[in-house]
């Protein structure tokens, strides 16, 4: 099963903008500029990280940045902070609950923090049900909901606006999820993690079958006759290198994982300024035995004859 086959399973697409007042998010809409962003957890609260590349900076952003404390990657500074609008973010941790729920990324423009998101039209009653609560207020903003153009096309698109690398890499399977790891016959199987904010010791992931399973130990069906189901997965050392990742606040994009015999193939899409620092946080377990790399390559299309 490759990504093309599942490409929209997730057939709703959907953007919600929510207002940020923070000195960075005010600086970036003065001069109307879109900066990438990272939302992840962190001691149990929602953090973001804000990628400004050094090729858009100016003067004023300069002296901004020089006030914040910013961490310097090869291509960008990265500002830290504590979404702080917490009412109003709770329609992202709300949606996350959704079980076909995936939020793939996020940016700012104008004082607003865009999150980007493909789910399941079995669940639209779920999504329009949170929705609604913010109908009217400034400060949630509903930007889009329609269909999905896939996620093949939206990788294409961010492409677009930033590069995007692929790293690919093997782990020991486990028993953490046994579908994943079973033997199934011929059942090919796919998953994407939900997002990058999780538990210490999990994922939640969509997974995608070649043909419906029964009786598979963890599942909750969202549409058994696609194949299509929601999963706790758990798997220390995925767990580890995501808390490492978070920590270094690397953005990562999207996720896929597959089993291939005994293992699960990774395949990371993340900024191409965030790739060597992703790469550092793989060959620390790889140093171990525990990590096969098998590939670290700009985005093309051409990627989806591989995954």
């Amino acid at each position: 099963m490759l990504v093309r086959d599942i490409d929209r399973a997730l057939d709703v697409r959907v953007v919600v903008r929510v207002k940020q007042d923070t000195e960075l998010m005010r600086m970036a809409a003065e001069l109307r500029m879109k900066l990438p962003v990272f939302i992840y957890s962190r001691s149990g609260q929602l953090w973001m990280s804000t990628y400004v590349r050094k090729q858009d900076l100016d003067s004023r952003l300069s002296m901004a940045l020089r006030r914040m404390d910013c961490r310097e990657t090869r291509d960008a500074y990265v500002v830290d902070e504590r979404i702080n609008n917490v009412e109003q973010m709770s329609v992202v941790q709300k949606l996350l609950e959704v079980p076909s729920f995936a939020m793939n990324r996020s940016d700012s423009m104008n004082g607003y923090v865009n999150i980007y998101a493909r789910f399941h039209h079995s669940h639209i009653n779920l999504v329009s049900e949170e929705l609604v609560k913010f109908a009217g207020e400034d400060k949630v903003v509903l930007d889009w909901l329609g269909p999905s153009p896939g996620i093949t096309r939206i990788m294409d698109r961010i492409n677009q606006e930033y590069r995007v690398t692929l790293v690919s890499y093997r782990v020991p399977g486990g028993d953490e999820l046994p579908v994943l790891t079973g033997n199934l016959g011929e059942v090919e199987l796919l998953a994407e993690t939900k997002s990058s904010v999780g538990d210490a010791d999990g994922f939640q992931v969509i997974l995608y079958s070649s043909r419906p399973i029964s009786g598979g130990k963890g599942l909750e069906e969202i549409d058994g006759s696609t194949g299509l189901y929601h999963a706790y997965f758990r798997h220390r050392l995925l767990a580890e290198m995501r808390r490492q990742s978070n920590e270094m606040h690397i953005m990562r994009i999207v996720h896929f994982i597959r089993p291939v015999g005994s293992e699960l193939e990774v395949n990371v899409f993340l900024p191409e300024s965030e790739a060597h620092d992703y790469l550092k946080v793989v060959a620390g377990s790889a140093v171990e035995g525990r990590v096969t790399l098998l590939r670290y390559m700009q985005y093309e299309s051409g990627v989806w004859d591989l995954l």
